[in-house]
C-alpha cells in the first residue's frame, strides 16, 4: 500500500520490545521530532584507515586454475585488513554490489564497514570478484565461484594470521546480497570442480550479512521486483539450497527499495520456519543505497550499529 513502515526483528529474543531507540529513528526519519539534519556522505564519516594496522593483498585463483575463464572479466583478489588492536579472532569477508556488471571493494558499500570494524578490533577481508556478467553463464556463476574459494582460502591461512578458521562471516549488498545468500545458503554444492588442498576445506559460513539483496525473489530475479516482491507468486529463486549448513544471517533494506525490502522478509521468514533465529531491520522511506548518504539520528545513519549488535549477539564480538 505505499506506507512507510518499518520492521526490526531480533533473534533469540522472547516476547516484548527490543531496540525502542528505531522507534525514535523511524519518527526523526519521517520527520516527526523536526526537519530532517542535512544528508552526510558515509564516505566522509568513515574516511580514516587509522584502525588498521596492515593490509596484505593476494590473488583468489592460483594461476592456471580459475574455473570459466573469461577474457572479459576482472581479475579477482582479496585483501586481508588487520586491526591495529585485535579483539577478536573472527573474520568478516566484505565485497560490494554492482549488479553483477562491476564491483568495487573501495567503495561506499565496503569500505566504512571495513573501516568501522577494523575500529571494533576485528579483521576483514574484503574481495573483488569477477565481473561483468559471464557469457554463457548465470549472472553469478563466476563470482559465486570466487567467493567459495574465498572463504576456503581465509580458512587456509586464518591459524597463521592467529585467526579462528571456525568463525567466518560474508557480507554484502545488492548484487553483493544475492552473493552472500549464494554463500550462506549452498554451501554444500560445489561451484566448481577442486583443484588443490584448500579447494577441499569446507566453504561454510557462521553468519552472513545481506545489505539490500538484489535478485532474492522470482519476480525479480534478473532485474527490478515487478510486483515489488508483494504478490504470492514473488517466491524465493531457486538456486538457494537452504542447506543444513545455513547460517543466521542480518538484514537490512529500506522499505522504499524498488529492488523490494521483501527480499530480506521472505528470506527471514524461510530461516525462521528452518528454526534459525536471524535479525531483520526495514527503514521507512529508504530506498536502495540507503547508507551512501543519511540524515544524522535516522537508521540509515547508525546502521553500521546494527552490524556491532548482531555479531554481538552471536558472540562474534564481545
Amino acid at each position: 500500500m505505499n506506507i512507510p513502515s518499518e520492521l526490526h526483528l531480533y533473534p533469540n529474543r522472547g516476547h516484548g520490545a527490543f531496540g525502542l531507540e528505531r522507534g525514535i529513528e523511524f519518527l526523526t526519519q519521517l520527520g516527526v521530532t523536526g526537519i530532517l539534519k542535512p544528508e552526510e556522505r558515509i564516505m566522509d564519516r568513515y574516511a580514516s584507515d587509522n584502525s588498521r594496522r596492515e593490509v596484505i593483498r593476494q590473488d583468489v585463483w592460483v594461476k592456471g586454475q580459475m574455473p570459466n575463464t573469461q577474457n572479459h572479466q576482472l581479475t579477482p583478489y582479496i585483501e586481508w585488513h588487520f586491526p591495529k588492536k585485535q579483539k577478536t579472532k573472527a573474520i568478516q569477508i566484505i565485497y560490494s554490489g554492482g549488479g553483477y556488471e562491476g564491483n568495487n571493494p573501495n567503495d561506499f558499500e565496503v569500505a566504512p564497514a571495513r573501516r568501522y570494524l577494523n575500529d571494533l578490533g576485528m579483521t576483514v577481508v574484503t574481495l573483488r570478484y569477477r565481473t561483468p556478467r559471464p557469457k554463457g553463464l548465470h549472472k553469478h556463476i563466476t563470482a559465486w565461484e570466487d567467493l567459495q574459494r574465498t572463504i576456503r582460502l581465509v580458512r587456509s591461512q586464518a591459524e597463521k594470521y592467529g585467526l579462528d578458521p571456525s568463525k567466518i562471516g560474508i557480507m554484502g549488498s545488492s548484487a553483493g546480497g544475492h552473493l552472500t545468500l549464494m554463500g550462506v545458503t549452498s554451501s554444500l554444492h560445489n561451484s566448481y570442480w577442486p583443484n588443490d588442498a584448500i579447494d577441499r576445506l569446507p566453504c561454510n559460513v557462521q553468519w552472513g550479512i545481506g545489505i539490500y539483496p538484489a535478485y532474492a525473489l522470482t519476480d525479480g530475479s534478473e532485474d527490478h521486483n515487478s510486483t515489488r516482491g508483494n504478490d504470492d507468486s514473488a517466491i524465493l529463486v531457486p538456486e538457494f539450497s537452504f542447506d543444513i549448513n545455513t547460517a543466521p544471517m542480518l538484514f537490512i533494506h529500506g522499505d522504499a527499495d524498488g529492488w523490494a525490502s521483501m527480499n530480506s522478509v521472505k528470506v527471514w521468514e524461510k530461516m525462521r520456519a528452518m528454526g534459525i533465529q536471524s535479525e531483520l531491520h526495514t527503514l521507512a522511506l529508504r530506498s536502495h543505497c540507503f547508507q551512501r548518504q543519511a540524515s544524522p539520528d535516522t537508521g540509515s545513519y547508525t546502521w553500521l550499529d546494527r552490524i556491532a549488535d548482531f555479531l554481538r549477539d552471536q558472540k562474534i564480538l564481545e
